[in-house]
């Protein structure tokens, strides 16, 4: 899976499950400051994006995540290091 197909899969999470639109959405945005995420959305949208990319974000440093661009890092790197089937 390409950068840019992450990117637009996480976009589609942060547009259907928690209605921002794209003039806010941006690679440097803090989903916590910019969006308003509180404990609970930030729970939801780790979930959301382990059902999405079939990744276990469990261990993971979660709460150095703060931007978009570091979620799709943290995508990234968990589909480089999942085991193949």
């Amino acid at each position: 899976m390409t950068a840019e197909e992450i990117e637009a899969r996480v976009f589609e999470i942060f547009r259907k499950r928690f209605a921002v639109d794209e003039g806010r959405y941006s690679l440097a945005a803090n989903f916590v400051n910019d969006f308003g995420f509180d404990s609970y959305d930030t729970a939801s949208l780790f979930m959301a994006l382990e059902e999405e990319f079939s990744v276990d974000l469990e261990g993971q440093e979660l709460e150095r995540i703060v931007t978009v661009g570091d979620i799709n890092e943290l995508v990234k790197q968990s589909l480089q290091s999942a085991p193949l089937y």
